[in-house]
């Protein structure tokens, strides 16, 4: 079963030794367009912020840390 389901908010992380090619996308929010299994990889097409969409396993996804309570 996938991690992530279409319309999740993800963070793109992808592997230290393709950090070059990626370096503007690392550290940036994306959202989960469509969801698809082939060979039991899971490929996530993503959109960060209006950019053309491109899919990433799911190894190079992770989920955005929850926003915790805030005292007034």
């Amino acid at each position: 079963m996938s991690e992530f389901k279409e319309g999740d908010e993800v963070i793109l992380v992808p592997p230290i030794e393709l950090e070059s090619a990626y370096i503007p996308w690392v550290g940036r929010y994306a959202k989960v367009i469509d969801v698809k299994t082939e060979k039991g990889t899971t490929w996530y097409k993503i959109e960060v912020n209006g950019s053309e969409p491109f899919s990433a396993p799911e190894n190079w996804l992770k989920a955005p840390e929850p926003v915790c309570c805030r005292h007034a």
